[in-house]
Formats: structure tokens, sequence, C-alpha cells
């Protein structure tokens, strides 16, 4: 994302038309989805778009992303670990316990 608005903002600059940094910023930001909508916020609030350069958003919004696709990650592995076996394994585990079932009972007969 940020190579392509990159090249964006220098082919404009090439015919003349100059954002100021905060215009770019709010551009970025506006260009989000709204699952960033958090983010977004987060960015606004506290700091002047002023003073916040193209690098420090690009870094902030990577690490969000980064720290996402963390949790995505974990969470899909708890997902896997917990998931309801297939009907395949269902019946191989039940001709499994059947045959246990079975020699139990041979066991309780000769007793």
């Amino acid at each position: 994302m940020s190579d392509r608005f990159t090249n964006i903002i220098n082919s404009l600059k090439a015919f003349g038309k100059i954002y100021p940094n905060k215009e770019m910023v709010k551009k970025i930001l506006n260009s989000l989805p709204t699952s960033w909508e958090v983010k977004v916020t987060i960015i606004e609030k506290p700091k002047d778009l002023n003073s916040l350069s193209i690098d420090e958003l690009i870094g902030s919004l990577l690490t969000y992303e980064m720290k996402i696709n963390h949790k995505h990650k974990k969470s899909k592995k708890f997902q896997r670990k917990w998931e309801l076996p297939s009907n395949q394994q269902l019946v191989k585990r039940m001709k499994t316990l059947v045959i246990m079932m079975r020699r139990r009972w041979i066991c309780l007969q000769r007793n």
C-alpha cells in the first residue's frame, strides 16, 4: 500500500500538485477499511497530524497489522485444536470403542 501511495504522490508532484503532510496522512487513514477504525481513531486523537510523518504512520499501521495477523494465527490454532472430528474419525473411534467393549465383554465372560 505504501509503495503505491508513494508512487501516486510522486506522480502528482511531477505534475505540480503538492499535498501537505497532514492531507496525505488523512488520505491514507481514510483509505483504510472500517475494521481499522479503532486504530485510525487512536492515531488521530492524541497526535497533531501535521507533525506525523508518512513513515511514522506507515510504521504504526504495519505494526498494528502484524499484531492482528499474530492474534488471528493464534485463534486459528486454538480453533483447530478444538475442532470437531470428521465423520471418518468418528467412525474409526466408534469401531475402536466397539472392539474394546467386545474384548472387555469376552474377558468378563471368561471370569
